[in-house]
């Protein structure tokens, strides 16, 4: 098989089974498929001394043609059949997202807002979701799920519909993700999570509680040039059944920018595997701070675009800029 090429033999000397059975000849021929790879082999034996000539050897060798064909055929129509499965997965993982992500961003007064969310071609968990709350306060929401394709998909439409309840009850930040673990961890298979990132904005004071479950820390740029990133809260959602959480607290001043983001920005990688990272990715923040939000969402993702090669993760972003009290959000 390794060589490719028949083999005749005495069997008394090569295969004693098929001796001890009273076989004395033995004829291999190999399974060639169409790109040269040895498939299996075709074996014959005989009770009569060299009984396989030049004849039978071209006579197996035919046969072996046509099982090697009828083995690549049945196996092409199984990859058929296993990409339209999984192009029809797809499909239905890409509207069930579609269908979470939302198609406008409500107007926060005294925020210039703007988002933006690249599925791969796979389909990924990202997430982010702005929840309504009274006395003008804001849930705001990123997260994403580990996974691919329908699996992920149904996991973000869980949890969204988890946090939507939860967050409707009034509940503090660090009892909202509490109890959102305790669902994720309860509903899904081991080793399943999702990381999270839930903060109550009040819109008026620009004041912010926050729970960081494991997710990617969102950037607040300060119009003085400072970075600081929100890091408090726990681990993912679902990895263990009662962690606890710790709420974190954050203003924004006029000039201020905030930004949220995926694992999909920051570890996009090279030719050379090197990532993107979350130093080029302030440095980027810092040269377009003073354009309009949606517009420095379209250079961040035009900048990973370009930094980026091959087949990458879902990309979201979440840009939030202070103004002034009473002026208009840029216009791009």
């Amino acid at each position: 098989i390794e060589r490719g090429e028949p083999v005749a033999t005495n069997c008394d000397a090569d295969d004693p089974a098929a001796a001890g059975l009273g076989f004395v000849s033995c004829l291999v021929v190999p399974v060639v498929g169409t790109h040269g790879a040895a498939m299996g082999a075709l074996e014959l034996h005989a009770t009569q001394p060299k009984a396989f000539d030049a004849r039978a050897v071209e006579m197996l060798q035919l046969l072996g043609t046509l099982v090697a064909g009828t083995i690549e055929r049945a196996r092409l129509k199984e990859e058929v059949r296993e990409k339209r499965r999984i192009d029809s997965d797809l499909l239905v993982a890409r509207q069930v997202m579609e269908d979470l992500i939302p198609r406008t961003i409500p107007p926060l007064h005294g925020f210039d807002v703007a988002g933006v969310n690249e599925a791969s071609f796979e389909v990924g968990g990202d997430y982010y979701e702005f929840i309504p709350l009274p006395d003008d306060r804001w849930g705001l929401v990123i997260a994403d799920v580990v996974g691919k394709g329908i699996g992920a998909a149904l996991l973000v439409s869980a949890i969204r519909a988890s946090m939507y309840a939860l967050v409707g009850r009034e509940l503090a930040t660090r009892a909202v993700m509490r109890r959102a673990n305790r669902f994720f961890h309860d509903s899904v298979e081991e080793g399943k999570y999702v990381t999270l990132f839930y903060a109550v904005l009040d819109v008026p004071s620009r004041r912010m509680i926050y729970v960081n479950a494991g997710h990617q820390p969102p950037i607040v740029l300060r119009a003085n040039g400072e970075v600081e990133e929100l890091r408090s809260g726990g681990v993912p959602l679902g990895m263990f059944e009662s962690p606890r959480y710790f709420e974190g607290i954050a203003a924004l001043d006029v000039g201020d920018l905030f930004v949220l983001y995926t694992d999909g920005i920051v570890e996009s990688s090279d030719a050379r595997e090197d990532e993107y990272g979350r130093e080029r990715l302030v440095t980027t923040l810092e040269a377009c701070r003073t354009e309009p939000a949606e517009d420095i969402c379209d250079r961040v993702m035009d900048d990973v675009r370009t930094f980026s090669f091959g087949s990458q993760d879902d990309r979201t972003l979440l840009v939030l800029k202070a103004i002034e009290e009473g002026a208009p959000a840029p216009v791009s």
